[in-house]
Parts: C-alpha cells; sequence; structure tokens
C-alpha cells in the first residue's frame, strides 16, 4: 500500500487491513476461551510493571524482558488484538513500549501498517473493528528506538 503525494492511503490495501482484522475478529470469537486469559494476564502484567514505582528505565528493561518472551507469531496475534475492541487498552502498551518492534519485517500487511498507517495523516487512517474506531497504533509500537527516544531513555551514544 502506497500513500500518495496528497497524504491518501489506497483503499484496496486499507480494505484488506478491515477485512483481515474482521477476520481475527471471528476467530478471536471462535477461540475466545484460549485466547482470553493469556491475552488478559499479559496486559495486567504490562499494566503493572507500567504503574509500578520503579524508574523509567527499569521500567523498561521489564517490559522487554516481557516482550521478549511473546513469539513471532504470538506478536502477531498481539498486533490484530489491539484493533479489536478486547485489545483497544492494549495498544497504548503497545505504543509505549514498542512491542511490535519485530514485526516491520515479517508481513506485508503489517509492513504497510508500520511504514504507511502509524505515518499518514490521522484523517485518512483506515477505520478498524466498526468502520469507525481510529488505528490505534502509532510509529513508536513498531520502533523502540522512538520508544526509548519518547520515555528520555537513549544514552549519548545512541542519541548520536
Amino acid at each position: 500500500m502506497q500513500i500518495n503525494p496528497h497524504g491518501e492511503v489506497s483503499e484496496a490495501l486499507a480494505n484488506i487491513q478491515f477485512r483481515t482484522t474482521l477476520d481475527y475478529t471471528n476467530q478471536y470469537s471462535s477461540h475466545r476461551t484460549y485466547l482470553d486469559a493469556p491475552f488478559r494476564t499479559l496486559h495486567h502484567l504490562i499494566r503493572w510493571i507500567d504503574e509500578s514505582p520503579l524508574s523509567a528505565s527499569e521500567i523498561w528493561h521489564y517490559c522487554t524482558l516481557v516482550h521478549s518472551q511473546i513469539s513471532w507469531a504470538e506478536i502477531v496475534i498481539l498486533y490484530y488484538r489491539g484493533l479489536i475492541k478486547e485489545g483497544e487498552e492494549f495498544a497504548k502498551y503497545a505504543n509505549k513500549y514498542a512491542l511490535f518492534d519485530d514485526l516491520t519485517t515479517s508481513d506485508e500487511l503489517i509492513r504497510f501498517a508500520t511504514n504507511e498507517l502509524t505515518r499518514c495523516p490521522e484523517e485518512k487512517r483506515p477505520r478498524v473493528r466498526d468502520g469507525h474506531a481510529p488505528w490505534p497504533y502509532s510509529e513508536i509500537a513498531f520502533d523502540s528506538f522512538k520508544a526509548k527516544k519518547q520515555l528520555a531513555l537513549l544514552n549519548d551514544m545512541e542519541k548520536a
């Protein structure tokens, strides 16, 4: 999917993203009994770390430890989960701690999302779920460097 010079996202790929989200919603509904507890546990664990009285660098460290235990396939599922109502709260942690950093080159549709949807103007982004919910991810969700910069965690060598 390409954004033209006027900032418009290709309708065809935006529609594919929307249909894929709907397919995920159906799959999630069909397998909710297996998926719900692990997702809730992960969400609560990251929220607990995020809200802890630890320093920002310690919080980053623990979030990256949790992130390192999630397989690529699980991260893809979490990516799609953030596009449905049940995962909208989790999206804020994905945006804060670059939880999708490993997905940037893995899948054409996700690559489209990271390169196009998160960078195009808000009013041009496709709607998810019901066709009205806003695109939940920022560029930071896919880029640890930007997340660390946002959290003021870069040392002098990394800033250069």
